[in-house]
C-alpha cells in the first residue's frame, strides 16, 4: 500500500513538472499538484500509524519482559529464603543432641519427683534420640490399664508444660524440636508411648 501511494505521489510530481516545462497546461498542472498533495498526506498518515503500532508492540514486549524478570527475581528470592530457613532449622536440630536432651531430662525428672514426693516413689528420666524415657518402679506394670493411662496422661502434661519453656530458656524455638514420651519399667517393659498425634497410648 505504501509503495502504491509513493508511486502515485511520484507520478503527480512528474505531471506537475511536465505540464509546466514540456507542455504547459494550467488545468492538468493543478490536477497533478492536487493528486500529489493528497497522496503525500495519505502517505504521511500511513507512516504515522505504522510507527505508532511499532511503538505499541515495543511497549508490550518491554512490559512483558519486565514482568517476567520481576517474577523470576521474586521466585528466586523465595527459594533462597526457603533454603535459608531449612538450613537454619536443620542447624538447630543438629545442635539439640543427646547431651542437650539429657539436661532437660534431668530437669524433667526432678520436677516429676518433686510432684510425687509424698508418695515415696522415685522416677528416672533419660533423653535419647528425641525420645524421653521415663523409668518407673518394676511393680508399676501390675497396675490396671486405666491407672497406667491416667498416670501417663499426667506425665505427658508435665512434659508439654516444661519442655517448651526449657527450649526458650536455652536458646531454642519451641517449634524447632519435638520429642515424644515413653514410659517403661526397670526391666525395659514399655507401658505407654506418646503417639504422633500427641496422646499417650498404653501398650501393656
Amino acid at each position: 500500500m505504501r509503495f502504491i501511494i509513493s508511486f502515485i505521489t511520484f507520478c503527480g510530481l512528474v505531471g506537475v513538472w511536465y505540464f509546466i516545462k514540456k507542455q504547459p497546461n494550467i488545468k492538468y498542472r493543478n490536477i497533478s499538484a492536487l493528486i500529489s498533495l493528497i497522496s503525500f498526506v495519505i502517505f504521511g498518515l500511513f507512516f504515522r500509524e505504522d510507527k505508532s503500532q511499532q511503538g505499541s508492540v515495543r511497549s508490550v514486549v518491554s512490559s512483558s519482559s519486565s514482568s517476567l524478570n520481576l517474577s523470576t527475581t521474586t521466585q528466586a528470592s523465595s527459594s533462597i529464603l526457603e533454603v535459608s530457613s531449612s538450613s537454619e532449622s536443620a542447624s538447630i536440630s543438629n545442635q539439640f543432641n543427646d547431651e542437650e536432651f539429657q539436661k532437660y531430662a534431668s530437669q524433667f525428672q526432678n520436677k516429676l519427683n518433686e510432684l510425687v514426693k509424698e508418695t515415696g516413689q522415685v522416677y528416672s528420666a533419660t533423653g535419647r534420640g528425641l525420645i524421653l524415657y521415663l523409668t518407673v518402679p518394676q511393680d508399676f506394670k501390675y497396675n490396671s490399664k486405666d491407672n497406667i493411662q491416667e498416670f501417663a496422661d499426667k506425665v505427658l502434661q508435665v512434659k508439654n508444660e516444661t519442655f517448651p519453656v526449657w527450649l526458650v530458656e536455652n536458646g531454642y524455638s519451641a517449634q524447632d524440636v519435638s520429642i515424644r514420651l515413653h514410659i517403661k519399667t526397670e526391666d525395659g517393659t514399655v507401658l505407654a508411648k506418646e503417639k504422633l498425634s500427641g496422646i499417650m497410648k498404653v501398650t501393656k
